[in-house]
Formats: C-alpha cells, sequence, structure tokens
C-alpha cells in the first residue's frame, strides 16, 4: 500500500511532532509513503532517516494554486492508495483523485476546508464529538489518539532552568497558542505559594504570556523552555 502524507502546519506545534511521529512509524511497519510538507529542515531530516521519500515545499502560502499544482502532480506520479491530509491548510490545498482522502484535524475547527475528505480523523474524543455535530456519519469519523515513544531519557536538570531542587514543580508542554490555555496556569500561581511552571513550548503568545506573569507577580516562578524535542527527558 502506498501512503501520501501532506503537511502545511507551523514551525512549532504538538501535531507536527505527531505527524513525524505517525509517518516515521508506518514507514517501520513497512508502509510505502511519499511526505510532502511546508519546508522544514528538521522535520524533514526526521523522515529522512527514517527512509521515507520527502518533498519539502518553499511556498510560504500552503493553499496557493502552485502547491495544489505540485500536489496533483506528485500524487499522479506516486499513485496513493491513501491520501493523509494533516489539519486544514494541506487539505485546503490537496486536489481530488483517485484515492482514499483522510484529514486530520488538530482541534476544533469548521469542515468546510475539509469537504474533499472521505475520512475525518480527530485527536481527541472532543473532537469527534464536534465533527459528528457538524453532521459526518459516524463511521466516517476516526479518534486516533497521540502516542508517546517508547523510551527513556534521564530528567533535565532543575538547575538547567534555575528551579530549586525542593520546589513543587508543574509541567506543561504544548504550542503557545491561545486554544492552550497557559494563561489559566500562569493565573493559578499566585495561590500555589512556592510552586514553580516550566512551561515547554514555542508560538506567537510568548511575549504576552512573559507579560502577563511579570503582571500578575510571578514572573520570578515561570520559566519559559522554549521549544523541546526530547519530550521524555
Amino acid at each position: 500500500m502506498r501512503v501520501m502524507q501532506v503537511m502545511g502546519g507551523t514551525e512549532h506545534g504538538g501535531a507536527e511532532a505527531h505527524f513525524v511521529k505517525m509517518v516515521c512509524a508506518l514507514q517501520k511497519a513497512g508502509i510505502e509513503q511519499k511526505a510532502i510538507l511546508k519546508q522544514h529542515p528538521v522535520r524533514a531530516e526526521q523522515l529522512r532517516k527514517a527512509g521515507v521519500d520527502v518533498v519539502e515545499v518553499i511556498q510560504e502560502d500552503f493553499t496557493s494554486p502552485s502547491v495544489t499544482d505540485l500536489l496533483r502532480k506528485e500524487a499522479q506520479q506516486f499513485k496513493p492508495a491513501i491520501v493523509q491530509t494533516w489539519m486544514y491548510q494541506a487539505t485546503r490545498a490537496m486536489p481530488r483523485g483517485d484515492y482514499l482522502q483522510m484529514g486530520w484535524l488538530r482541534g476544533y475547527q469548521h469542515l468546510s476546508d475539509y469537504r474533499n475528505c472521505d475520512h475525518l480523523i480527530g485527536m481527541t474524543k472532543g473532537v469527534v464529538t464536534s465533527i459528528m455535530e457538524q453532521g459526518w456519519q459516524a463511521e466516517r469519523i476516526h479518534h486516533i489518539r497521540p502516542f508517546a515513544e517508547e523510551k527513556n531519557s534521564p530528567p533535565m536538570p532543575r538547575s538547567q532552568f534555575d528551579t530549586p531542587e525542593n520546589a513543587p514543580l508543574l509541567l506543561a508542554m504544548g504550542r503557545l497558542h491561545w486554544h492552550k490555555a497557559f494563561d489559566t496556569l500562569i493565573m493559578a500561581l499566585p495561590q500555589l505559594e512556592n510552586h514553580y511552571v516550566w512551561i515547554a513550548g514555542e508560538g506567537e503568545l510568548r511575549r504576552e504570556l512573559e507579560d502577563f506573569a511579570r503582571e500578575i507577580g510571578v514572573r520570578d516562578r515561570v520559566r519559559f523552555l522554549g521549544w523541546q524535542d526530547d519530550q521524555a527527558a
């Protein structure tokens, strides 16, 4: 079976990280794949190391007609049985063809961008419920959860992020986007005396979240770790 994987995506994101894990796992299982993704040297290298044929798209706007033309040409040459499109940009750009199209949803989205799909995949039960409430047939909706890698890593030393060894420590991971509600986590910190928070992730709200932590007087107990590839550690 041949599967074509298409990812627009952002520079940092949990769904993007899951995309790499899923494609590498399918490759290891013997599925022949071609991955087409917005230019991202780190992701592309991870996929190539796993043996996946990778095409990087240099256009910033993944939904432009030139990207659709590229996807059509790649599908005609590769002749996949299944095309998996990850999130709305890739799904909107992918033309219909002689294959089964399965669209992955990052979160709660309107389904107008997914009208070409035969099946939809939600990463949480809440997303699956949202898809069903928008009129999709239950047999065409699937719940596939993100999965963790089976590996152990020594924990990151607290000293790396200037955190006392004996302080209660909270950890949150994810893209710094309003969907993730990191502001709610920070807002709770004044009620948790002596607790520290590590936020592992990157995104457009970083400066805003840093300023908010400073405004409510807890900036000295919040550590922004940036994007971390070693989730186990």
